[in-house]
């Protein structure tokens, strides 16, 4: 058995070696914190580049250069069309001036990205708001409230008047559907089911606090009389419910 230590040699090439580099080490160490220190409490900044540089003056050869350049004729054109917009503009103003009678309404999408920051910022000078929400449930009879809750809150405040749209089109999967004829049409048919169905409308709007309904039943192959009862209903029975 040896009776030398582990790190025993016999030649000082290690410990010199080793000697160095950690004289090396500290001597990077000490730069690095003396360079630190200078960098803190330096108060001399490198200068920047100028990002916003003041406009340059041209020299008269060097405007009559740009009036003939086809940039400075587009923007010509641009300016002339901008101002027959704004004349054409102010004259339709002229013509129907602003009146009592005039309905400010807005068409609120709540799938869009800004639609609720649009309506909380305008909704103050709005008259009426139309927004999706009534729907039919395939295969069946019954009528569906999908209200987005934004405008539900919005006008407890405001209390404007809304009016909600009924619509036979049917969400698959948020990105593909369809318009569902089959059980519009049973609907229309049947006298009873036309009750029930135009009394559920009833039910849900006063449940919401709206004050009506615009359809949207598309792709019908029912015969016009038959639809034109059911509207015929539906305006019958909101008379009934606004007297009340």
């Amino acid at each position: 058995m040896s009776n030398k230590q582990i790190f025993q040699t016999d030649t000082p090439g290690r410990w010199i070696r080793f000697k160095w580099l950690s004289r090396v080490l500290i001597i990077l160490l000490i730069a690095s914190v003396v360079a630190a220190a200078i960098t803190v409490t330096s108060k001399q900044y490198p200068s920047l580049p100028n990002l916003n540089p003041a406009p340059k003056k041209l020299t008269k050869e060097e405007l009559d250069q740009l009036k003939k350049s086809k940039k400075y004729k587009d923007f010509k054109i641009d300016k002339r069309e901008i101002q027959k917009l704004a004349i054409a503009r102010h004259l339709h103003q002229l013509k129907r001036p602003n009146n009592k009678d005039r309905i400010n309404a807005a068409f609120y999408r709540p799938w869009e990205a800004q639609a609720y920051y649009s309506l909380a910022e305008h909704i103050s000078k709005l008259d009426m708001i139309v927004s999706e929400g009534f729907f039919i449930k395939p295969k069946t009879d019954t009528l569906v409230a999908n209200v987005d809750t934004g405008l539900i809150n919005l006008n407890k405040k405001y209390k404007k008047p809304v009016l909600i749209t009924l619509s036979n089109y049917v969400n698959v999967n948020n990105a593909t559907g369809g318009y569902d004829s089959k059980d519009v049409e049973r609907i229309i048919k049947d006298k009873k089911l036309r009750v029930e169905f135009i009394q559920n409308i009833v039910r849900q709007l006063k449940i919401f606090n709206f004050q009506g309904i615009t359809l949207i039943l598309m792709k019908l192959k029912i015969a016009t009389a038959k639809t034109t009862l059911l509207l015929k209903m539906i305006f019958t029975q909101f008379c009934i419910l606004q007297a009340f």
